[in-house]
């Protein structure tokens, strides 16, 4: 952190998509005068809660969550490995909360 190049790295990594419910969306990065990106960020298009019961051979129950999606950007600023982890675990964490996983239940119940 804090050192710079001395020109910015100006190539653009670009995505776009489309939600399951139709919602164009893009995300697109720039690396800039750092010396390495130190940026993540989530593109998560379904979103699921993970219902587990604790144990070997527990079993694991995937709750939809119709019509939800995850846009997240985790700045570097905090350091490369704060935002890259961030990155790739919070959708992991996320949908494993019992409070998310009530609320897909709910959220379940409530459209049937």
């Amino acid at each position: 952190m804090g050192n710079l190049l001395g020109a910015p790295v100006t190539e653009k990594e670009t995505h776009v998509g489309t939600t399951p419910e139709g919602i164009p969306y893009g995300v697109s990065s720039m690396q800039g005068w750092r010396v390495h990106m130190e940026d993540a960020h989530i593109t998560q298009e379904e979103l699921y809660a993970i219902e587990s019961n604790v144990g070997s051979g527990a079993e694991v129950n995937e709750i939809p969550l119709d019509g939800h999606s995850l846009f997240a950007v985790f700045d570097g600023h905090g350091g490369t490995f704060a935002a890259m982890y961030s990155g790739r675990n919070f959708c992991r964490v996320l949908s494993r909360q019992p409070k998310f996983v009530d609320y897909a239940n709910f959220s379940k119940e409530w459209a049937e």
